[in-house]
């Protein structure tokens, strides 16, 4: 099955000072999603403790990061599942059937690349494939080359979205 992630926790030493995060993002973030995907999906949001949210249809992961910061959203992938990763700050205003295509039918990870800075991934939305075993380890370089056109394709995707 088809997940979509997010990610919240209490503002704590690593957070950025304008951190406001809190579960209405989760829950807009959610209505964003379940608007714009025709997948069925489980919406998962990975939380340091657990939330009340008024959406009931959104499940709660506890982190194992502590005291997590922006490297805990490697914690994601160990759902080892099909999966868009979504930060709170994603606003979703189409339709996202192409990504949930790429993540149901590849097994690889794809991030979008910084539109100002193309050689620079980031993590503002990320896919992992099926079967990406958790975090994989370096792909050989014959794989490489065929990972990178599949993640640039998906990345190409979500911009133009």
């Amino acid at each position: 099955m088809l997940h979509v992630a997010t990610m919240l926790w209490a503002p704590n030493q690593h957070s950025h000072p304008f951190s406001v995060y809190d579960e209405t993002w989760v829950e807009k973030l959610y209505r964003g999603v379940k608007r714009n995907l025709t997948v069925p999906f489980r919406f998962v949001c990975f939380v340091d403790e657990l939330r009340d949210f008024a959406e009931t249809e959104i499940y709660q992961e506890l982190m194992v990061t502590p005291d997590p910061d922006y490297g805990a959203q490697a914690e994601v992938y160990r759902l080892d599942e099909p999966t868009i990763f979504l930060q709170l700050d994603t606003i979703v205003v189409g339709n996202c059937d192409l990504f949930a295509e790429y993540c149901l039918t590849q097994k690889d990870i794809a991030l979008s690349r910084d539109p100002y800075v193309p050689t620079r991934t980031v993590n503002g939305v990320a896919f992992a494939g099926s079967n990406t075993g958790g975090v994989s380890p370096a792909p050989s370089a014959a794989s490489a080359a065929g990972t990178k056109k599949k993640a640039d394709a998906a990345a190409g995707m979500a911009a133009k979205k």
